[in-house]
């Protein structure tokens, strides 16, 4: 299986964790971001638990603050890796946490508008909640 898709994916896993002269690196084995010694050792072991990789999805680590292992890794689609970034803002509102991008796609306002508001401390509740206002050029 050394040309498919999924000893591609695992071989970039071991490169990220261990080869400093990797460009990605320095956000994975630099911060002690490691694969666990049965995938390190063994692409068997990492495909036996994986499984094939579903189209359109790569390897995804549930928690970033941890390294791969079973127990932590899935295959996800590209929204799905999206909402996992550390850099995500993540907003509570009614008892859910969700990244601002989920929250625009669900109350339909723009990314950009609840960005703004966020950044000016507006409270989760009005953020979500309050209409976008449009003007026309003419109008400004």
């Amino acid at each position: 299986m050394s040309k498919s898709r999924e000893y591609r994916i695992w071989a970039f896993m071991i490169q990220r964790c261990y080869n400093p002269k990797t460009r990605s690196f320095k956000y994975y084995g630099a911060v002690g971001v490691d694969v666990c010694d049965a995938w390190k050792n063994s692409f068997e072991a990492f495909f036996s638990d994986m499984g094939p990789a579903p189209e359109g999805t790569s390897l995804e680590r549930v928690n970033g603050k941890l390294g791969y292992c079973k127990s932590n890794c899935l295959w996800a689609d590209d929204i799905t890796q999206a909402n996992n970034k550390s850099s995500n803002i993540v907003v509570e509102y009614l008892g859910r946490k969700q990244t601002l991008k989920q929250w625009a796609r669900e109350v339909g306002l723009q990314y950009s508008a609840l960005y703004y508001r966020w950044q000016r401390g507006w409270e989760a509740e009005k953020m979500l909640t309050t209409p976008s206002v449009k003007f026309r050029k003419n109008e400004l």
